[in-house]
């Protein structure tokens, strides 16, 4: 849910505030409005789950994000966090782009997700209880179905869509220790999901199937300390799936899916660079193994996804700071289906902001845009490759009270 917030996932400032919900009563509040544009005709979608082929020509999205931080006593902090889209989807109807405009929209709240994290056992071990609240959407319309196979998609990088992931609940443990003037931790957490009639709709193209996800564990482990005089942040993550089911009304109708583990990194360098509130590099690598249906695996279902860029703030008055960012990012796609949902991409972009601090609240204003291009599975079909450019806009707002 923390991805709702494309400044705070850029901005200095914004990252600084999140930090400080921690102990804290803060209200964080943003909206973005995102478009994208497809070059050379428009991307093509193949028909799949009832729905006839598309030229995808752009998207349209506007997006509320909300989160509050309570603390509880003076070793807890529970936070709750909500998420409202609307997305419009524009395409030509038809393979060839000859059946008309045709616009898809797709709005509603996200699930609500509800944490507490506090200290047990001394000061060195983090407790996390989380639960996710269906609230999302949990059954889409022909139109609503076609919106969610462009948003949903990777390579976009939209804010995510308004669709519940089920009920669920998670359970967390991150162990901290101080050695040779670094902070270590490690970490595992495990969750059980809930029935996600959208994820099925997709996964299997029948709305008739229920999904009954199994459970997932996440391992961690990294450190935080100075080299020389900067800062180096850098985080091992693995990710253990169970054994996924569909089901459909027949008895006999019965499908497994076991997704691969999922191994990745991150790191953040924080330069020590005179004048400047913050200099920051980062990045994130992902890699998604190839997943199994009936126990056999599936060719082409191995993806890899590389992530980066750097964020700066520049002081320009005690309480005006000049924010600046650029990102770039590489996912190489999956080969096993058509279409965006498993589509490649590269692109870059670059982001622009203030950060405004008065009282108790910060204000957060940007603008950033990008250029890139996606590509789907089969380079050879007419409209699998085309350019992407894209424009968005936000304000986030943080207060502490």
């Amino acid at each position: 849910m923390l991805a709702a917030l494309p400044a705070l996932a850029i901005a200095t400032h914004a990252v600084r505030a999140q930090d400080r919900l921690v102990g804290a009563r803060a209200l964080a509040v943003g909206t973005t409005v995102e478009a994208l544009a497809f070059g050379g005709g428009g991307v093509l979608q193949p028909a799949a789950l009832g729905i006839d082929s598309a030229r995808i020509r752009g998207v349209r999205q506007w997006s509320v994000p909300v989160s509050v931080a309570v603390p509880i006593g003076t070793r807890w902090t529970v936070d709750v966090t909500a998420l409202y889209v609307r997305a419009e989807v524009r395409s030509d109807a038809g393979a060839r782009g000859t059946g008309g405009v045709r616009t898809d929209l797709l709005e509603g709240a996200s699930d609500v997700r509800v944490r507490a994290t506090g200290r047990v056992l001394g000061e060195g071990v983090l407790l996390t209880l989380g639960a996710n609240l269906p609230t999302g959407r949990d059954a889409l319309a022909g139109a609503q179905l076609a919106a969610l196979r462009v948003t949903a998609s990777p390579a976009l990088a939209l804010v995510a869509p308004p669709v519940t992931t089920g009920a669920g609940v998670t359970l967390g443990l991150l162990a901290t220790r101080q050695w040779r003037g670094w902070t270590w931790v490690a970490g595992a957490s495990g969750e059980l999901r809930g029935r996600t009639q959208p994820v099925a709709q997709l996964a299997a193209g029948s709305g008739a199937l229920d999904y009954r996800p199994g459970p997932a564990v996440r391992l961690s482990a990294g450190g935080d300390g100075l080299l020389g005089p900067h800062r180096l942040a850098v985080t091992a993550t693995a990710e253990l799936f169970g054994e996924d089911a569909l089901e459909g009304s027949a008895a006999t109708l019965r499908r497994t899916v076991r997704l691969g583990p999922i191994v990745g990194g991150d790191a953040q360098l924080a330069l020590a660079v005179p004048r400047a509130r913050d200099v920051t590099l980062w990045t994130s690598v992902r890699h998604r193994t190839p997943f199994a249906r009936d126990g056999a695996r599936v060719a082409g279902t191995a993806a890899t996804y590389l992530d980066g860029g750097v964020r700066t703030a520049w002081p320009l008055r005690p309480r005006l700071d000049l924010v600046l960012a650029g990102d770039a990012r590489w996912h190489s796609g999956l080969d096993a289906a058509q279409g965006l949902p498993t589509a490649g991409v590269v692109a870059g972009g670059a982001l622009v902001g203030v950060a405004v601090r008065r009282g108790r609240v910060d204000w957060q204003p940007w603008l950033r845009a990008q250029l890139g291009r996606v590509r789907t599975a089969d380079a050879a079909l007419p409209g699998a490759r085309a350019t992407l450019a894209g424009a968005s806009a936000g304000l986030t707002l943080l207060t502490r009270f």
